[in-house]
């Protein structure tokens, strides 16, 4: 029996030595392309084979941040019987998305040998409530699958940890009350990867430091099912819920989202949503951190629920940049805990009313995440929250619940819940809900169209769309009805009550009111509602409207009941409506621009609010994600007076420039152009015309929409008011052009554009980007040096541009210098000099001075006269106007 153990002995110590003398790490590392060292490697503990041959399998995570499923790569390094783990042998590389689950692995890359505790990377600050009314009516699952002891990483652990602190210790949840199922359970079997790369440990079932087990039982697909029918069977409509998911998940190949389970389980989103709907509780709030965790918020949703996840869809999830935690759930339990790893209060509480509901958690969260808004250049995720009943997300909170009533609000902007009061700068002037349409059919084509009355077209319908964000139904109540009030005005940045009201003391028409339309029906919680006006130009007041072609109406509507028509939310200083600090009103200010349109600029005056306010600004808002692969140019004429007054301070401001065109125009030439020194008075009757080409310098061949915020500003940054264009290309050939040169007559160089593919028009600019004149030919004068010269040329159909530069050689005027003459020299011209030019001839001695010779307008020649004439090498210049045409030397 010793000998057989000995012998087991040896063979062992054999294969451990041999492992070791193989090189699979530097060999694995080199098949990988990772001279960096960012990879991690895990090694199988078994070879794997027969008598002919054994293999060993080398698991390599490629993008140790993020959580499964993502690339991964499977080494396999086979060896003959006659070299286990020698120089022998033949490696093949499989990708895939998963590590395996079949076999035993260790550390290959093993950093550390020290055995480190889990959950000892912070105690988190926590300040206990004092009286949670609601916390023995809440109820929490807390699920981390884990897959398997490479997939279950330490982070996991300390997310649940944390949230499990933070439920129990600030919120007084009771223990009893949550459920907590994570990887293997309470087996002592090694199945977590710490954090400091050293080998498997057993994770602790202790969350808290209680020293009481609060881990109840592994995370596998039958444990989880029985847990949330448990919940089922006992919680009611009087109870709240919580589900908290810190784990791996993905998608299978037929394109269903699924969280990981322990052993290789997995619960799709269907099974998930049918176990959640079984729980009759009064709200529900799921928290989802795994990969691809958004791709369950459709199937998840229902009026009484808050989802949020840790990124898109289509996105994997990442952990923190120290691998303690997930990136997004640390920061989300850090903002409802309210305090920080370094015991700070955390400003998550926007809105300083004692509570953090779930959608201040998620913007604190998504706004710290590292991956999010392209602050990572290697990784994206992009937290998500869904709410069809908005107030839901805007008042839960583990202290607090939502008020149940009906909420009617009208969106300010695509993906807006109602909630408010927040931040003022957004982009609060571009209702997705409110639009205009020339026939009666926006209810089938919920497509804004431009208003401008005509002398055929006198009549257009003004559009609202009325969602209900509450928790309980709107029905209609002909005893106290509730309205949707319309109002316009012209297109303005800065738009007064007043003006909304039609009361601005002007000989034109500038805006009032339209009309309203009763809500009648019924809006079920996060369901919306249509209704219409009708407005027609049927008095003289509009007769200045009619046929007027910078004309654009901004739009207003405002929800309200039978005894008001508008809140009363104006603000005191500006008399602007503060549409910032209620979800009841909303404006459309948006011009779209289409082929036609983009030949002729768009109006919009600055506005005229209730004072005076100087050092204001024009900026560009940017907000579009996905950059348009249409290059365009952004072009902003100024009214007389503005650009005057902006021109006598040199057009202050960034990423602005004036080339001293004939439109006095100024080129927005980034996504944070600004322009500034901007007043405006009472009385104000300034303007910006707005302007936008597409560059076809190659062919068009997709239709594309561009949208450019522009925002009016004051000294502090608040925005004033805004205009939103949408701006529509269409397919389109390039802009062919040749370009050449010459010289006339006078000696000028002549460029000259021809075989132009359409009708266009001509802008010339010098090398310094100033405009020096139009037409399809210029004149230019000679230059003793190379010069280039810019043609920029306008499609006169759909207003698209392209440019061509022409290089114009040095010009040679001064043909010959003959210098055989006793008393001086004789200086011939290739052409005809034009007016006031001079020969500046400089004699070879430092005592002699420089000495002008005015030469006659029309002289091919010219004879200079220098008496006494020394030898040496002089230098002539021939200058026109004081600008030095040509130079050359001669020899006497």
């Amino acid at each position: 029996m010793n000998k057989i153990l000995t012998i087991l002995f040896s063979l062992s110590f054999m294969s451990m030595h041999a492992q070791n003398s193989f090189d699979y790490l530097s060999l694995s590392r080199k098949a990988c392309s990772d001279t960096e060292g960012q990879y991690r490697y895990y090694i199988s503990e078994d070879l794997e084979g027969d008598a002919s041959s054994s293999t060993r399998l080398v698991f390599v995570d490629t993008n140790p941040g993020a959580g499964w499923n993502h690339s991964c790569k499977y080494l396999y390094y086979s060896f003959p019987s006659s070299s286990i783990e020698g120089k022998d042998y033949t490696l093949n590389v499989v990708d895939s998305v998963c590590p395996p689950l079949d076999m035993k692995m260790k550390r290959l890359d093993k950093t550390s040998s020290v055995y480190k505790a889990p959950g000892n990377t912070f105690t988190p600050e926590i300040h206990p409530m004092r009286d949670n009314l609601i916390a023995k009516k809440t109820y929490a699952l807390i699920l981390s699958g884990g897959v398997d002891p490479i997939s279950n990483e330490e982070r996991y652990w300390n997310d649940c940890s944390y949230i499990y602190k933070v439920l129990r210790n600030k919120y007084q949840i009771p223990k009893e009350n949550i459920v907590v199922l994570m990887s293997d359970g309470r087996s002592d079997g090694k199945d977590m990867n710490p954090s400091n790369g050293g080998d498997f440990i057993s994770s602790p079932i202790d969350l808290d430091g209680d020293y009481r087990p609060d881990i109840d039982n592994s995370a596998i697909k039958s444990n989880v099912v029985n847990a949330l029918n448990a919940f089922a069977s006992k919680l009611t409509p009087k109870d709240n819920f919580f589900l908290y998911v810190a784990d791996h998940g993905g998608y299978d190949k037929g394109g269903s989202p699924y969280i990981s389970l322990w052993d290789g389980g997995r619960i799709y989103d269907r099974e998930l949503a049918a176990l959640l709907d079984g729980i009759n509780v009064k709200y529900m709030n799921v928290v989802l951190g795994q990969c691809y965790s958004g791709g369950f918020i459709k199937t998840l949703e229902k009026t009484n629920r808050v989802i949020t996840t840790a990124c898109a869809a289509d996105e994997l999830s990442y952990g923190s940049a120290d691998g303690e935690h997930d990136e997004f759930l640390y920061h989300w339990t850090t903002a409802i805990n309210r305090y920080g790893k370094d015991g700070r209060l955390v400003k998550s509480d926007y809105d300083n009313d004692g509570h953090i509901s779930m959608f201040e958690a998620f913007v604190y969260a998504a706004a710290r995440d590292m991956y999010t808004n392209g602050k990572f250049p290697y990784a994206q995720e992009t937290p998500q929250i869904s709410s069809p009943a908005g107030i839901v997300m805007d008042e839960l909170a583990f202290d607090r619940l939502p008020k149940d009533t009906v909420d009617l609000f009208i969106c300010d902007y695509k993906g807006d819940t109602g909630i408010r009061p927040y931040a003022r700068n957004f982009v609060y002037w571009s209702s997705p809900d409110i639009w205009g349409r020339f026939n009666d059919d926006g209810i089938e084509h919920q497509e804004a169209e431009n208003i401008r009355f005509t002398e055929d077209n006198d009549v257009c319908y003004i559009y609202a769309r009325i969602r209900n964000r509450g928790t309980k139904p709107y029905v209609y109540d002909s005893n106290n009805p509730m309205f949707v009030s319309f109002y316009w005005a012209k297109s303005t940045f800065a738009i007064s009550e007043k003006k909304w009201r039609g009361y601005i003391d002007s000989n034109d028409e500038n805006g009032g009111y339209i009309g309203r339309a009763r809500i009648k029906g019924t809006i079920n919680p996060g369901e919306s509602q249509i209704v219409k006006v009708k407005w027609q130009a049927q008095n003289d007041a509009y007769d200045d409207l009619i046929g007027y072609e910078n004309f654009h109406a901004c739009l207003l509507a405002s929800i309200s009941n039978s005894t008001s028509i508008m809140p009363d939310i104006v603000e005191d200083t500006t008399n602007i409506v503060k549409i910032w600090e209620t979800n009841k009103v909303a404006q459309r200010n948006n011009i779209l621009m289409r082929k036609g349109e983009l030949l002729k600029n768009a109006r919009i005056e600055l506005g005229e609010i209730a004072c005076n306010k100087d050092n204001l600004s024009i900026q560009v808002v940017d907000l579009s994600k996905e950059k348009v692969p249409v290059k365009k140019e952004i072009s902003v004429g100024l009214s007389p007076a503005l650009f005057q007054s902006l021109k006598q301070k040199d057009f202050p401001g960034t990423d602005i420039n004036y080339n001293n065109n004939p439109n006095n125009e100024l080129l927005l030439t980034s996504e944070k152009s600004r322009i500034e020194g901007i007043s405006l008075k009472k009385g104000n009757k300034d303007y910006l015309d707005f302007g936008c080409s597409f560059v076809a310098d190659r062919p068009i061949d997709e239709i594309y929409v561009c949208n450019v915020n522009l925002a009016l500003t004051d000294q502090y940054g608040n925005y004033l008011g805004g205009e939103s264009f949408e701006i529509v290309n269409d397919r389109r050939d390039k802009i062919d052009l040749t370009t050449s040169v010459s010289t006339n007559a006078d000696g000028k160089n002549v460029l000259k554009v021809t075989d132009v593919s359409e009708g266009v028009t001509y802008e010339w600019y010098d090398s310094d980007g100033n405009y020096i004149g139009s037409g399809s030919s210029i004149s230019v004068p000679a230059n003793f040096s190379e010069k280039q010269y810019t043609v920029k040329v306008k499609s006169e159909t759909d207003g698209a541009v392209n440019y061509e530069t022409v290089t114009v050689p040095k010009s040679g005027v001064i043909s010959s210098v003959d210098t055989a003459y006793k008393d001086g020299m004789k200086v011939e011209f290739s052409s005809p000099v034009r007016s006031n030019t001079t020969l500046q001839v400089a004699s070879p001695t430092s005592v002699s001075p420089v000495k002008n010779y005015p030469v006659e307008q029309g002289s091919s020649s010219y004879m200079v006269s220098i008496p006494n004439m020394e030898h040496g090498v002089y230098q002539i210049t021939l200058l026109e106007s004081g600008n030095i045409i040509d130079t050359r030397k001669a020899i006497k």
